[in-house]
């Protein structure tokens, strides 16, 4: 299945750090970059079409400041809890770019509910007081996360590793 992710590119110092909780907490994912998701819904649409939408997307959106100030512990499927990490700054474009990407050729995919949360995910765990216990550390000693969004990715997922397919630039054809 083809994914659109958003790419942080990190203040000095934030990715480091972020990096150093996610290789705590989240090992087994430590080696792929730190994205928020836009489109993971299922379509059948072709990965050619797939990819000219996005650069489109892409070309007509702007770059945006982010900042992630928050920890979010979240039960994610009775099973498993998750922490997501909630920005502050950055949240009303990340939905307007998601919205965008689900605008056109991928409409007839867009999720019933409407229902999307820009976060990004700094851990997992099957017990949920452990989620808890993560999202409570971050709050009360990390500050605010900063970066800024100017590309997306297409991405692979399904194979042990994700594959990453193509970037684009936001702005890349505004005027």
């Amino acid at each position: 299945m083809l994914q659109v992710v958003a790419l942080p590119r990190w203040a000095p110092g934030d990715g480091l750090r972020l990096q150093t909780w996610r290789v705590k907490h989240q090992p087994h994912d430590f080696h792929i970059p730190a994205f928020i998701s836009l489109v993971r819904d299922p379509h059948e649409l072709s990965a050619a079409d797939f990819m000219v939408h996005v650069r489109a997307v892409a070309a007509r959106m702007r770059p945006f400041p982010l900042a992630l100030t928050y920890a979010l512990p979240v039960m994610w499927d009775g099973q498993q809890a998750r922490v997501f990490l909630m920005p502050e700054q950055g949240a009303g474009e990340l939905w307007r770019l998601h919205r965008t990407l689900f605008s056109g050729v991928l409409a007839p995919w867009m999720p019933d509910a409407g229902f999307f949360l820009p976060h990004l995910l700094l851990a997992s765990y099957s017990m949920p007081q452990m989620a808890l216990t993560v999202a409570d550390q971050w709050n009360h000693h990390e500050a605010p996360l900063h970066a800024e969004i100017d590309t997306v990715a297409v991405v692979r997922l399904g194979a042990e590793r994700p594959q990453w397919l193509a970037q684009f630039e936001l702005g890349a054809g505004a005027a």
